[in-house]
Protein backbone atom coordinates (compact mmCIF):
# COMPACT_ATOMS: atom_id res chain seq x y z
CA UNK A 1 0.00 0.00 0.00
CA UNK A 2 3.02 2.26 0.86
CA UNK A 3 4.61 1.65 -2.62
CA UNK A 4 0.95 2.61 -4.22
CA UNK A 5 0.87 5.76 -2.51
CA UNK A 6 4.68 6.79 -3.01
CA UNK A 7 3.80 5.94 -6.51
CA UNK A 8 0.80 7.93 -6.81
CA UNK A 9 2.95 11.09 -5.20
CA UNK A 10 5.70 11.14 -7.83
CA UNK A 11 3.32 10.56 -10.63
CA UNK A 12 1.55 13.67 -9.21
CA UNK A 13 4.38 15.91 -8.82
CA UNK A 14 5.96 15.00 -11.70
CA UNK A 15 2.58 15.96 -13.73
CA UNK A 16 2.53 19.40 -11.56
CA UNK A 17 5.23 21.33 -13.98
CA UNK A 18 5.51 24.55 -12.39
CA UNK A 19 5.63 26.39 -15.64
CA UNK A 20 3.41 24.26 -17.23
CA UNK A 21 5.35 22.75 -20.40
CA UNK A 22 6.94 26.50 -20.85
CA UNK A 23 10.55 27.45 -20.40
CA UNK A 24 10.84 30.97 -18.79
CA UNK A 25 13.32 32.17 -21.20
CA UNK A 26 10.90 31.34 -24.37
CA UNK A 27 8.23 34.08 -25.09
CA UNK A 28 4.73 33.56 -24.05
CA UNK A 29 3.82 34.42 -27.77
CA UNK A 30 5.37 31.06 -28.88
CA UNK A 31 3.01 28.85 -29.67
CA UNK A 32 -0.17 27.40 -31.42
CA UNK A 33 -3.53 29.71 -30.65
CA UNK A 34 -7.19 29.19 -31.57
CA UNK A 35 -9.32 31.94 -31.61
CA UNK A 36 -12.00 31.61 -29.22
CA UNK A 37 -13.37 35.83 -29.15
CA UNK A 38 -13.50 38.36 -31.25
CA UNK A 39 -14.43 41.80 -30.49
CA UNK A 40 -14.72 45.37 -32.17
CA UNK A 41 -14.97 48.95 -30.90
CA UNK A 42 -15.85 51.87 -33.29
CA UNK A 43 -14.10 55.08 -32.01
CA UNK A 44 -16.90 57.45 -31.95
CA UNK A 45 -19.35 55.56 -32.86
CA UNK A 46 -21.25 53.64 -29.20
CA UNK A 47 -18.32 54.60 -27.14
CA UNK A 48 -17.45 52.11 -24.95
CA UNK A 49 -19.08 49.26 -26.06
CA UNK A 50 -17.51 46.23 -27.87
CA UNK A 51 -19.79 44.49 -30.38
CA UNK A 52 -19.10 40.69 -30.45
CA UNK A 53 -17.84 39.91 -33.60
CA UNK A 54 -17.29 36.22 -33.22
CA UNK A 55 -18.32 33.72 -35.65
CA UNK A 56 -18.31 29.91 -36.31
CA UNK A 57 -15.72 30.25 -38.81
CA UNK A 58 -13.80 32.35 -36.59
CA UNK A 59 -13.73 29.51 -33.88
CA UNK A 60 -11.32 27.96 -36.37
CA UNK A 61 -8.57 30.52 -37.25
CA UNK A 62 -5.47 29.77 -35.36
CA UNK A 63 -2.40 31.55 -34.85
CA UNK A 64 1.28 29.43 -35.53
CA UNK A 65 4.26 31.64 -33.75
CA UNK A 66 8.04 30.79 -33.74
CA UNK A 67 10.81 32.16 -32.95
CA UNK A 68 13.85 32.90 -35.32
CA UNK A 69 15.74 35.08 -32.59
CA UNK A 70 15.64 35.87 -29.29
CA UNK A 71 12.90 38.51 -29.19
CA UNK A 72 11.55 37.86 -33.02
CA UNK A 73 10.28 35.50 -35.29
CA UNK A 74 7.10 34.51 -37.45
CA UNK A 75 3.46 34.59 -37.11
CA UNK A 76 1.10 31.95 -39.55
CA UNK A 77 -2.41 33.17 -39.34
CA UNK A 78 -4.53 30.74 -40.86
CA UNK A 79 -8.24 32.62 -41.66
CA UNK A 80 -11.53 30.73 -41.94
CA UNK A 81 -14.64 32.47 -43.90
CA UNK A 82 -17.87 31.54 -44.29
CA UNK A 83 -18.75 29.65 -47.65
CA UNK A 84 -22.57 29.23 -47.74
CA UNK A 85 -23.49 27.19 -44.72
CA UNK A 86 -19.46 25.99 -44.22
CA UNK A 87 -16.18 27.42 -43.47
CA UNK A 88 -13.28 27.37 -45.95
CA UNK A 89 -9.21 28.31 -45.37
CA UNK A 90 -8.83 31.37 -46.63
CA UNK A 91 -6.14 31.69 -48.95
CA UNK A 92 -3.44 33.11 -48.78
CA UNK A 93 -2.59 32.01 -45.73
CA UNK A 94 -0.67 35.10 -44.26
CA UNK A 95 2.58 34.94 -42.74
CA UNK A 96 4.03 38.19 -40.52
CA UNK A 97 7.25 38.62 -38.94
CA UNK A 98 6.87 39.95 -35.24
CA UNK A 99 9.56 41.60 -33.25
CA UNK A 100 9.04 42.50 -29.46
CA UNK A 101 9.21 45.64 -28.25
CA UNK A 102 12.45 46.43 -26.51
CA UNK A 103 11.03 49.18 -24.28
CA UNK A 104 7.09 47.64 -23.50
CA UNK A 105 7.17 43.97 -23.04
CA UNK A 106 3.70 43.88 -23.73
CA UNK A 107 4.16 45.42 -27.52
CA UNK A 108 4.57 43.11 -30.81
CA UNK A 109 5.82 44.72 -33.91
CA UNK A 110 4.27 42.88 -36.56
CA UNK A 111 5.13 43.46 -40.21
CA UNK A 112 4.00 41.25 -43.32
CA UNK A 113 2.68 41.21 -46.91
CA UNK A 114 -1.47 40.62 -47.92
CA UNK A 115 -2.58 40.68 -51.33
CA UNK A 116 0.85 42.85 -52.17
CA UNK A 117 0.05 45.52 -49.14
CA UNK A 118 2.93 45.72 -47.36
CA UNK A 119 1.57 45.94 -43.77
CA UNK A 120 3.08 47.20 -40.23
CA UNK A 121 1.53 47.49 -37.65
CA UNK A 122 1.86 46.74 -33.42
CA UNK A 123 0.02 44.73 -31.36
CA UNK A 124 -0.85 45.10 -27.28
CA UNK A 125 -0.46 41.75 -26.47
CA UNK A 126 -1.73 40.65 -22.66
CA UNK A 127 -1.51 36.77 -20.76
CA UNK A 128 -3.69 35.58 -18.40
CA UNK A 129 -5.08 31.59 -17.02
CA UNK A 130 -1.62 30.64 -16.35
CA UNK A 131 -0.16 32.12 -19.80
CA UNK A 132 -2.86 29.85 -21.47
CA UNK A 133 -5.20 32.97 -23.08
CA UNK A 134 -3.94 35.53 -24.73
CA UNK A 135 -5.76 38.83 -25.76
CA UNK A 136 -3.98 40.60 -28.51
CA UNK A 137 -5.55 44.64 -28.83
CA UNK A 138 -4.77 46.25 -32.31
CA UNK A 139 -5.94 50.22 -32.73
CA UNK A 140 -6.99 50.36 -35.99
CA UNK A 141 -7.54 54.09 -38.22
CA UNK A 142 -11.32 54.23 -36.54
CA UNK A 143 -11.82 50.78 -34.55
CA UNK A 144 -9.99 48.59 -31.87
CA UNK A 145 -9.92 44.96 -33.02
CA UNK A 146 -9.75 42.66 -29.86
CA UNK A 147 -8.73 38.79 -30.39
CA UNK A 148 -8.57 36.52 -27.84
CA UNK A 149 -6.67 32.89 -28.40
CA UNK A 150 -6.28 29.70 -25.91
CA UNK A 151 -3.09 27.98 -26.27
CA UNK A 152 -3.66 24.80 -28.30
Amino acid sequence: MKKILILLLILFLSACDKNDGYHSSQDLFIGEWIQTGYTIQEIGKNEGKEINEMTKCKKLNTLSVSSSSSNGGNVILKEYIKDGTDCKLYIPITTYNWIRSTSENNIYHIKGTLQHSSLEFDWTISFSNKNRTMTIIFDGVDTIYKSVYIRK
